[in-house]
């Protein structure tokens, strides 16, 4: 093996130095050159190291993040129940925009005025029909009575406005009871119409459509006060707490047990109302020109 001569010159503290050494073909090794990046503008730069490659959250791996960030972790889903009621709220509300449309369109392709729809309460529908029912009644109840109604002249905009929002009020008992499984007969309507005439000396007029509205509204609110109110109690130590507080004597303790449990039910079934009053009235629209106001 050829051997290669080295020297050596170095200067310190003022002497100069030299030296002279051989290196033999078999001790030399071969120290590969390092490639430097070949990129125009970084010539000679070294490469990132994790941590400078992760710094500032994002990797220079385009569309990667660091783990630090949690990304790696799985994501929390939404409940069952959270996403199923979203759904189910969604889907009540395209059906209530469904029903609103499809019915303005009815109303707009047909010669019977009756049918044309003035409210609309979730996916029950009001009439024009229905609302004429009413001013006619309202217009015979004035004659026969020879005075105005309570609610005003028939023929005003604010007796109009009146009878709409009653109609729009009995059309919430029937959403609120089919909501309930509640169900009422026609014997049942029929039956309150004949007590309602006879109270006040009249004949039951059955193909009156404004009384048989009211009869129905009357038997519907009965059972959604007994279904909402069934489980309503009283104790005994609330009424003998009453009876001392009153001074009232123990003889009268089972009619005010009575009176207390009906007027807790009251108070019951007013909650009820409200909270179906705040449930529906993102739900409730009326048709162009028929808003009540004033």
């Amino acid at each position: 093996m050829s051997a290669i001569r080295c020297s050596s010159t170095a200067l310190a503290k003022g002497l100069t130095i030299s030296a002279t050494w051989d290196i033999h073909g078999n001790h030399a090794t071969h120290r590969p050159c390092r490639r430097r990046d070949t990129e125009p503008g970084r010539a000679g730069r070294r490469a990132p190291s994790a941590a400078a490659a992760t710094r500032g959250g994002w990797s220079r791996v385009r569309g990667t993040r660091s783990r630090d960030r949690g990304d790696h972790l799985p994501r929390r889903r939404r409940r069952e129940a959270a996403v199923m009621a979203s759904s189910q709220r969604a889907a009540r509300r395209i059906a209530a925009s469904t029903v609103i449309l499809g019915t303005l369109a009815a109303g707009c392709g047909t010669s019977n005025s009756d049918d044309k729809p003035v409210a609309f309460v979730a996916d029950r529908v009001v009439t024009k029909g229905q609302l004429d029912a009413a001013l006619e009644h309202l217009r015979e109840e004035a004659i026969r009575e020879g005075r105005t109604p309570e609610l005003g002249d028939p023929d005003s905009r604010a007796a109009r406005n009146h009878l709409l929002v009653l109609l729009v009020y009995r059309a919430q008992l029937d959403e609120a009871a089919a909501r309930l499984h509640i169900h009422v007969s026609e014997e049942q309507v029929d039956a309150r119409v004949a007590e309602l005439a006879e109270s006040k000396g009249e004949e039951a007029e059955r193909d009156d459509e404004f009384a048989r509205s009211t009869a129905r509204a009357q038997v519907v609110y009965g059972e959604i006060y007994n279904r909402v109110t069934r489980n309503v109690r009283v104790s005994d130590f609330d009424v003998k707490r009453y009876l001392r507080a009153a001074g009232i004597p123990n003889a009268k303790r089972a009619f005010v047990g009575a009176r207390l449990l009906a007027d807790k039910r009251d108070r019951t079934m007013r909650r009820w109302i409200i909270e179906t009053d705040r449930r529906l009235a993102p739900r409730i629209h009326y048709a162009p020109g028929y808003t009540p106001v004033g």
